[in-house]
């Protein structure tokens, strides 16, 4: 045998025995390149690259993207005056489904819809007025529409609601007990799936597979179209995060 294929021979035999090595792809930083969002079903379109804030304007010190999901974090050094948010960019809802997971680990969240931001001199006690999907680790509010300034809670876990025109609030209806629906929920720290439904008036709440909360809305104060925003709420340091968030425009 010639003495070039008694080398090769050698080498392979060597690097066979050495043990297996994983590769790792490395582009300025150390932390793993996120995956990119799953294909969303027909019709839809996703919100968020998985990867930055593209599309998204909010305060860089709360928001920012790891691990493939939108952060909202407040810390002790920079505890919030007041609500902190995200704002899409790419546009406004109207009649609109909206498609997201989120996982909250401490505090109070929401994803705000046909929102406003607040006129200049206006002295409401919030940056953004609209009406909300509520979250929270306590599962006193995830699953309840609410609107912060104005209207306050439009309906709570289990209830269908009718707000008439002149702003009088009617029960009409039950999904069931709000403790029971609770239970569908995930515990702090995992994903859970939400979705939001509006169509003119029409708007319900869906958190993992189950009905929440259903409202009409005919209250002559109704907004029809507006801003789609995440919320960091005012308070203690708290930690909430967004991924896969899909919208359909009906």
């Amino acid at each position: 045998m010639p003495p070039t294929a008694v080398l090769s021979r050698l080498l392979l035999a060597a690097l066979c025995s050495l043990a297996p090595v994983t590769l790792i792809a490395v582009s300025g930083s150390s932390v793993p390149a996120a995956s990119a969002p799953a294909t969303p079903e027909p019709g839809f379109v996703n919100l968020f690259n998985g990867r930055d804030l593209t599309g998204w304007k909010g305060d860089t010190r709360i928001w920012s993207v790891r691990d493939g999901a939108i952060v909202g974090e407040s810390k002790p050094d920079t505890g919030l005056a007041e609500n902190s948010y995200l704002i899409w960019q790419d546009g406004t809802l109207a009649d609109f489904e909206l498609r997201a997971q989120f996982k909250i680990e401490s505090g109070n969240s929401g994803i705000y819809c046909r929102a406003r931001i607040r006129p200049p001199g206006q002295t409401t006690p919030d940056p953004l007025i609209g009406w909300q999907a509520d979250i929270d680790t306590k599962n006193w509010w995830t699953g309840v529409i609410m609107e912060w300034t104005g209207r306050e809670k439009l309906a709570e876990r289990g209830q269908r609601v009718h707000l008439r025109s002149d702003g009088t609030r009617e029960v009409v209806g039950s999904l069931g007990n709000s403790d029971a629906l609770a239970t569908h929920i995930r515990p702090v720290g995992e994903w859970n799936d939400y979705t939001i439904r509006a169509v003119g008036g029409e708007i319900s709440l869906t958190v993992n597979g189950v009905r929440m909360t259903e409202l009409l809305d005919e209250d002559e104060r109704r907004v029809l179209t507006g801003l789609l925003a995440l919320q960091l709420h005012v308070g203690p340091p708290m930690r909430v995060q967004f991924k896969n968030l899909r919208l359909l425009i009906l």
